[in-house]
């Protein structure tokens, strides 16, 4: 899947190396972040990547860039930029989903990613047609940034694109399109490939929530982050070589990787698990797999939390049990609907008001006192009501 370019700049048929001519089956598209003719030549020559050495160039240049809260998300991204590079291997791929705030340092993180991944486009509004064609011809790794801004074609389309691409199988999107003579004829396009996106919210991704690997960002309070809309010339060589580095340790390494995964035993069943199975592979050769770990045992904790949470009526029964605790003796229906809000993930949020709360409350049965004051009912109850 990898591909070069001339010195001239244009598109190859194939390419010359000591001698030996190799001639690529399919027509070339240019891409910028692909590996060099020079770490093409390098790997024919027999150059190895240690270790320790790769693993400490991609957290030292992330961390250049990038302020995460956890040391553990960093070893997260690291595996995950790996992975990109071995997903046929795998398989499977799993998404990331940036959240938090604006101005946190989403577009940052993808920038960055997009320089190291197999083949990264980092995009703000992509057009359907360029979509379809860039994932079917090259395989990159995609980001896309600022989704609520997109129109409705793109949104509908990237949204297709995420549920169809994250595995092998079932990959194939299927589009009509017309010829230059004017006939109509169904395309199939393949969607899969690694991705990365933000300002997608929950409402959005429901059905995609099982096959993302979220990183919740705050503001920084560093000053010496770098900007990377304003890197010079030797850094970005120095991101050729990470990427030209990356590849060929994939390339020598990848045997070992997949032995990695073949081994990881059942205590990874769940639906997370098995797309975090291919980075628990990767980090293990690197001595990393802790982090990925705890970030999946942690990930479950609040998936459990959130279930049990969408249960509304434990939920409710629950707010009521944490006002009788805290000894609050009278609240108003209005109290207990924004203390329940706070408790559901924002999409859910506006679903919740005062009359259907009252509903609920009736029909769990629950006794209330209730005494008027005014416009408000206040509303009192035991711990043993």
């Amino acid at each position: 899947h990898y591909q070069v370019k001339a010195k001239d700049g244009g598109l190859m048929k194939g390419i010359e190396i000591n001698g030996q001519i190799i001639r690529f089956r399919n027509q070339l598209i240019e891409e910028d972040n692909q590996m060099s003719n020079k770490g093409i030549a390098e790997f024919l020559k027999g150059k190895k990547v240690d270790t320790k050495e790769i693993y400490g160039r991609i957290k030292n240049k992330l961390k250049q860039y990038i302020d995460f809260q956890k040391e553990d998300e960093y070893d997260l991204l690291i595996s995950w930029i790996f992975h990109t590079y071995l997903i046929n291997e795998f398989g499977s791929t799993a998404y990331i989903k940036l959240g938090g705030n604006q101005d946190v340092g989403k577009s940052t993180v993808m920038k960055v990613c997009s320089k190291m991944c197999f083949k990264g486009k980092f995009s703000i509004i992509p057009t359907s047609a360029v979509l379809y064609r860039s994932l079917n011809n090259s395989q990159n790794t995609f980001f896309v940034d600022e989704f609520e801004n997109q129109n409705d074609e793109n949104k509908e389309t990237i949204i297709g694109v995420l549920n169809a691409g994250y595995t092998k199988e079932g990959c194939v999107i299927e589009r009509t399109d017309t010829s230059k003579k004017g006939n109509f004829g169904i395309l199939k396009f393949r969607a899969f490939s690694p991705k990365m996106f933000a300002g997608i919210k929950d409402i959005d991704i429901r059905t995609l929530k099982s096959r993302c690997l979220e990183i919740n960002m705050l503001r920084t309070t560093r000053t010496n982050l770098k900007n990377i809309d304003l890197i010079e010339e030797k850094e970005a060589e120095e991101f050729r070589g990470l990427r030209d580095d990356i590849f060929i340790f994939c390339l020598k390494n990848y045997e070992v990787i997949i032995e990695n995964f073949s081994k990881i035993n059942g205590d990874m069943s769940s639906r997370k698990g098995q797309i975090l199975k291919p980075l628990l592979a990767i980090s293990m050769v690197f001595n990393k797999d802790s982090s990925i770990r705890d970030y999946y045992n942690q990930t479950i904790k609040e998936e459990l939390h959130e279930d049990t949470l969408h249960d509304w009526n434990y939920g409710i029964l629950g707010i009521l049990y944490d006002f009788v605790k805290n000894n609050k003796p009278e609240l108003t229906i209005q109290e207990i609907t924004e203390a329940f809000q706070l408790t559901l993930p924002e999409y859910l949020r506006i679903k919740v008001n005062p009359n259907r709360v009252g509903i609920m409350l009736k029909r769990l049965g629950v006794n209330i006192n209730k005494r008027r004051t005014g416009k408000d009912t206040l509303y009192s109850f035991t711990k043993e009501q």
